[in-house]
């Protein structure tokens, strides 16, 4: 049984009442399952960071998603600055929504009109293994049978993209969402020197390393003098009692400005929730891998030559190199080096 269609929207319309407050001039912007809710939580500690109230907005969904009555190009910005009204005088002003990868060149344009110191980041993650924490997400949302097989999933995906001729369902974009060449370009295009692409093998092997980049890209003071703590926030995992779990998310939902304020009390109920309601992950097998490198081969390339072009000061990571063998090998050699030391990863 579907517990949720898709992503929540918190969109409001254009008739919302004008406040005053400031507007965001930083949003990670995707992607899904690549650890931008540990680098949320991360950001929120750091005194130059002010977070939105709720970690994924979703205020400009309707540039990706159809809402009927809703015109993408009208949301008021009044409403949007609800999330951030408490802000002070904090550099950067920001959110995550990693969804807004979706929007593309379109949403890219709207953001860059109207938030015009706007950065962008967007955390990418080996498509497979995106694929199949998004596949193992979904079953934890209740959107897919739980005893499912990946393998079984990649058919399903690719039967529902083409029949949707491209994007399919959100339970099913497990595939289609790590295709990012395409969307990632539209973004450079605009945003240029303001969009950095990152890596979850960098964040998951060492996260105050990951941070400290994107901190001096930003131009943000460095750990030495703001420490933060570094945690693991929003692992996929398996309920045991579904109705349970429905209402811990509606919960989550419902409470979460006071639980990120709160960072003790979140930390204690989650880990006592899972330790009640939790199952054990299942090991991964190597059924549907093939299918799925296979599905992503082309797009790995076109995103290699795109990072060359435009964003050549960083070495892709090993999955990346090696959608062009040869040509990177070094690079891939010091990443697959680096990502075998690495610990457990958040999603």
């Amino acid at each position: 049984m579907s517990v949720s269609a898709g992503p929540q929207t918190q969109t409001p319309t254009a008739r919302a009442m004008a406040v005053t407050g400031r507007l965001p001039n930083f949003i990670v912007a995707g992607v899904m399952k690549g650890g931008t809710t540990s680098l949320f939580t991360w950001l929120a500690q750091h005194p130059d960071f002010f977070p939105s109230r709720v970690k994924e907005t979703t205020f400009f969904r309707p540039f990706y998603e159809n809402e009927v009555g809703v015109d993408p190009e009208t949301l008021s910005l009044d409403a949007y600055r609800r999330f951030f009204e408490e802000a002070g005088d904090q550099r950067f002003v920001f959110e995550s929504t990693p969804g807004y990868i979706n929007g593309g060149g379109r949403l890219a344009r709207h953001l860059d009109a109207h938030l015009p110191d706007l950065r962008v980041a967007f955390v990418l993650r080996e498509p497979v293994d995106r694929a199949r924490s998004y596949f193992e997400f979904q079953q934890g949302l209740l959107n897919l049978p739980k005893n499912q097989r990946f393998a079984d999933y990649v058919t399903e995906c690719l039967a529902r993209e083409r029949e949707a001729g491209g994007r399919p369902d959100w339970p099913h974009r497990g595939l289609w969402g790590g295709r990012y060449a395409d969307l990632l370009r539209e973004w450079s295009d605009v945003f240029g020197p303001r969009m950095r692409v990152l890596f979850f093998e960098e964040l998951k092997r060492d996260g105050r390393a990951f941070t400290e980049g994107l901190l001096a890209w930003l131009g943000a003071r460095g750990l030495d003098a703001c420490p933060i703590a570094f945690s693991v926030e929003n692992r996929t995992y398996l309920p045991k009692n579904a109705l349970l779990h429905r209402i811990a998310m509606l919960a989550n939902d419902r409470f979460e400005p006071f639980l990120r304020r709160n960072r003790g009390l979140k930390t204690a109920a989650r880990s006592l929730y899972y330790r009640f309601n939790g199952e054990a992950k299942k090991a991964r097998g190597d059924d549907g891998v093939a299918q799925a490198r296979a599905y992503f081969a082309e797009s790995n390339v076109a995103l290699l030559r795109l990072l060359r072009e435009r964003q050549p000061d960083v070495a892709p990571p090993g999955w990346l190199a090696d959608a062009a063998p040869g040509q990177d090998g070094a690079a891939a050699a010091l990443m697959r080096a680096g990502d075998s030391a690495a610990g457990p990863a958040s999603a």
